[in-house]
């Protein structure tokens, strides 16, 4: 289906008073789908909370 090339994250933190209160992670993902060389087909790639198919 895809291939994962890139993955990384990074960890926020918000602060109040200069305590943590709070701490999240921003995540990117590559995911490839065909080659640039040898395009095939069309893909419908849908993103989001809850979505269940």
């Amino acid at each position: 289906m895809f291939q994962l090339t890139n993955f990384s994250y990074t960890t926020k933190y918000i602060k109040e008073k200069g305590e943590i209160v709070e701490e999240y992670q921003i995540v990117k993902a590559k995911k490839v789908f065909n080659e640039e060389k040898f395009p095939e087909g069309h893909f419908y790639v849908k993103y989001g909370e809850g979505i269940e198919e």
